[in-house]
């Protein structure tokens, strides 16, 4: 037996580590996803920590714990609360919009909207039969965003959970950044040169992904609220968040809040407020189709389409998750496959 396992040494050893890590890597499963997109903003963060070390000339420890109450007391505590707020706030609305007084406001709406497409008759088209096609399509859309919402809410436990696990994974491999870098210095089978090119690449793409992806959302719901606050008398935070949800929506952005609050704007006759809040579509158009591509590919050499894809493939895959996961494996494809091609070459002269 002895002689068998010297013989086999390789083998037997490659054997052991996959019997440790199945298990390990089969009840972590529920959280895979939230890891790997702790690996992601940790790879984000690290430049941070690295920055408060120099200035502190202390421990990464220390950095560590201040960086992290600097994210909670800056980032963290006033998202939850606008999260919190927003979602109470838009669950109030929803039910608002089930009573007959809103049902009435907006048959009212309807009609006015209608009143303007009396040039629909020009080519044959009923405006009453649209107006009743409008009003069952914005019956059906009212229940699915219910049902969503009403299903996002039961899920806010797994949620909770789900957020502990991303922070606690964020903060191991914050800490387990030297000891990494350390591993990756010790692969004889890359030359110097691709080795620091993979690792460069890899750490641009994770972090040209999450700026581009909250950055861009943040700037979105921004310049959405202040458009509300300015030119209607909606409630400006519950703009905010719906804005900034359906900035992480492939396709459907963030831009359509705006619209939809001009068109209002226009059918109650207030021309003015319309055209401010075009304006601030506008706007936010360019910031969706200019500011996220160009932050995207601050480090990576991905086409806008292809990141579209990537999003939109990830999503239908993986969830909301797949909002950071797609674009950063398509930037990774692009990216690192030109240069293990590369290394592959110089082995084989």
């Amino acid at each position: 037996m002895n002689r068998f396992l010297q013989l086999n040494k390789p083998i037997v050893l490659v054997l052991l580590m996959a019997c440790l890590a199945g298990p390990f890597l089969w009840i972590l499963k529920p959280f895979w996803l939230t890891i790997i997109l702790g690996l992601v903003f940790a790879i984000s963060l690290a430049p941070f920590l690295g920055w408060l070390e120099r200035r502190m000339k202390t421990t990464s420890h220390w950095a560590l714990v201040l960086l992290l109450v600097g994210l909670t007391t800056i980032i963290i505590v006033p998202f939850g609360l606008v999260l919190i707020k927003g979602t109470q706030a838009l669950w109030l609305y929803l039910q608002y919009l089930t009573s007959q007084e809103s049902l009435d406001m907006f048959k009212s709406y309807q009609i006015n909207f209608v009143s303007h497409l009396e040039i629909l008759k020009n080519y044959g088209l009923d405006p009453i039969s649209f107006q009743d096609s409008l009003w069952s399509a914005s019956q059906k859309a009212g229940e699915i965003l219910t049902s969503r919402l009403g299903d996002t809410l039961t899920r806010i436990p797994e949620s909770i959970l789900l957020f502990f696990v991303l922070v606690l994974s964020i903060v191991s491999f914050l800490m387990m950044r030297r000891p990494a870098l350390a591993i990756t210095q010790e692969l004889t089978w890359l030359s110097p040169e691709g080795r620091d090119r993979l690792i460069s690449k890899f750490l641009g793409c994770c972090r040209s992904v999450v700026a581009s992806t909250i950055v861009t959302g943040a700037l979105q719901a921004t310049l959405t609220g202040i458009g509300a606050a300015i030119f209607t008398s909606h409630n400006a935070l519950l703009v905010f968040f719906i804005t900034f949800v359906l900035s992480f929506v492939p396709i459907v952005g963030a831009s359509p809040v705006s619209l939809v609050l001009a068109v209002i704007a226009f059918v109650n006759g207030h021309i003015g407020n319309g055209i401010g809040l075009l304006v601030f579509f506008s706007i936010i158009s360019i910031t969706d189709n200019i500011l996220r591509p160009w932050l995207l590919s601050g480090s990576t050499r991905m086409p806008p389409i292809w990141a579209l894809f990537c999003t939109v493939g990830a999503v239908f895959t993986f969830g909301l998750p797949g909002l950071f996961i797609g674009p950063l494996i398509g930037a990774l494809t692009l990216e690192l496959i030109p240069i293990l091609a590369e290394e592959y070459q110089r082995k084989g002269e």
